[in-house]
């Protein structure tokens, strides 16, 4: 039985103890289809990066349009590295219909990129940090902040193939960077009683330590419904 949603997982999957991974990536359909045999020749060849090949199949869900869960069926939530691709009108009809989905005292775990923590490692040049969560090697602060807000530029630095040019059509960039008084601020407006930074060493949300990626650079939020 599903008591607990990994919503935008991508590849951050986990099985069993109740979870339900979820995701709407173009990656996400195809795995699904027999399609999949010339992503893995892309692979092969070098054009798609060989970290998807094990691309999981999970449930597809679309969080811009209204979940597809009943009211009050979930005790948690979680959500690492979504909410930031999403533009305000519709993480606002998102995070309401996960207030709607959740259990009363159910809680949401949200990680996104943290506007305070990206600014003080650039300003103080923690290369290391930086290279610990993005694996861009360079020696350029500006390179690893650029990172962070158009997550896809740095990639393609050659020239960039037919299959790149499609990918340019897939929504897949940053669209907000958050600070923790304006996630929360929009949490509380959409129907939560209450939220809190919470780091991973001091969680008890199920499974946080295998699930959480880029605290270094990221917010460690829990809303509870």
């Amino acid at each position: 039985m599903t008591s607990k949603l990994n919503i935008g997982c991508g590849i951050n999957v986990i099985e069993g103890n109740g979870w339900l991974n979820c995701d709407n990536s173009s990656l996400a359909k195809l795995r699904k289809t027999p399609f999949w045999l010339l992503i893995e020749w892309l692979i092969d060849k070098g054009i798609v990066p060989s970290i998807y090949r094990s691309y999981p199949k999970v449930k597809i869900v679309d969080i811009r349009r209204p979940l597809p869960f009943p009211n009050s069926s979930v005790d948690f939530i979680y959500c690492s590295q979504v909410v930031e691709h999403l533009f305000l009108h519709d993480l606002s009809r998102f995070l309401t219909e996960c207030s709607r989905v959740l259990k009363p005292n159910g809680v949401m775990r949200i990680l996104t990129p943290d506007l305070n923590k990206v600014i003080k490692l650039y300003l103080n040049s923690e290369l290391d940090k930086f290279e610990a969560n993005d694996h861009l090697k360079t020696k350029c602060a500006a390179d690893h902040i650029n990172l962070v807000f158009y997550p896809r530029s740095y990639v393609f630095r050659e020239k960039r193939s037919w299959l790149v040019k499609i990918m340019d059509a897939i929504p897949e960039q940053h669209k907000y960077i958050f600070d923790y008084e304006t996630l929360s601020s929009l949490l509380l407006d959409c129907g939560f009683k209450s939220v809190n930074e919470v780091p991973t060493k001091t969680s008890i949300f199920p499974d946080a330590d295998k699930l959480d990626k880029y605290q270094d650079i990221s917010i460690e939020i829990e809303a509870i419904k």
